[in-house]
């Protein structure tokens, strides 16, 4: 383990650590490779793969396992503090005796989505790329089989949301002022402010305000176009296309989207039953309490009934 960056955003993954790596990358002071998700500290170091198997286990092939390689990834970045976005680190039991072993003083983002949102992004997204064939509920009812297989964590819906685990694990290493906790909520709402906190943390110009008028890693980011939906949507915004859609109910020009996205970008696709919804709220519920509580964190939205579906 030769290198490790002054700071890293741990996780969780489909929190929104996509749009803040690209936010990350624009203050003057902060290098993080283009390459976000390196989940170099979840390999052994030795240029050796983990072996994940399950849904998802070519995942394991975005890895850099290779020390020199790693280390390779911020030889430009200068003067500048050096950081990376690895949303496996939070959760992975071996990243941070890891971490710390080679950089005690590391400064740690933690990015927190309500837990029954984020589960169900992270399984929608299995489903959209075709490597989940099992229903939420179903699919998390396998997540100890799944576990005592060596699964890879994307597959592992609930798990990702247990954040009060994941940092009583990480508090065994760090101190907790090398934890910058952060609220998805929060990023969306006010995006520089929070981002000018985390600058804050980890030690650079908190002032500097990056552009923030966008986000990445959106649903639509991940669609397969067809070539009828292409031909569609250049017809749809030509001005003759312009001109009839604006004569169309809405219904009828959602229904006609509908026909011509692949299947799994569907209005509809990949819904939760309500009471599914409310089981797995309920499952969070200990924990997000506890989480508030030990971090003076406002989780009122965490905890209320979920919206319908």
């Amino acid at each position: 383990m030769p290198y490790c960056p002054d700071f890293l955003v741990i996780g969780a993954a489909k929190s929104g650590t996509t749009s803040l790596h690209a936010y990350l990358r624009q203050h003057p002071d902060l290098f993080l490779p283009e390459r976000k998700e390196p989940h170099f500290f979840c390999a052994p170091g030795d240029g050796t793969p983990v072996g994940y198997v399950g849904v998802g286990s070519e995942w394991e092939r975005l890895f850099v396992a290779d020390p020199d390689a790693y280390a390779h990834l911020f030889d430009e970045a200068g003067s500048r503090r050096t950081g990376e976005c690895s949303n496996s680190y939070l959760v992975d039991p071996d990243a941070a005796p890891r971490i710390v072993a080679v950089n005690p003083d590391v400064r740690l983002i933690v990015l927190m989505r309500d837990p029954l949102e984020r589960a169900i992004s992270n399984w929608r997204m299995w489903r959209r790329w075709g490597g989940e064939n099992l229903e939420l509920i179903d699919a998390i009812a396998e997540q100890q089989i799944r576990m005592e297989q060596g699964w890879c964590f994307p597959s592992l819906y609930l798990l990702p949301g247990l954040y009060l685990e994941h940092l009583d694990r990480w508090e065994q290493y760090v101190d907790r002022s090398q934890l910058c906790l952060v609220l998805t909520d929060d990023l969306q709402r006010n995006r520089v402010a929070t981002l000018q906190r985390m600058f804050a943390h980890i030690g650079v110009e908190a002032n500097f305000e990056p552009n923030v008028e966008f986000e990445l890693n959106r649903r639509d980011s991940y669609a397969r176009r067809s070539t009828a939906e292409r031909l569609a949507l250049r017809l749809r915004h030509s001005p003759p296309g312009r001109a009839v859609a604006g004569l169309l109910p809405d219904a009828l020009r959602q229904a006609g989207r509908d026909r011509i996205k692949p299947e799994e970008f569907r209005s509809g696709f990949g819904e939760v039953p309500d009471e599914v919804r409310v089981e797995l709220r309920a499952r969070f519920r200990e924990s997000t309490l506890e989480l508030q509580r030990r971090y003076g964190l406002d989780l009122s939205s965490w905890l209320a009934d979920p919206e319908p579906a």
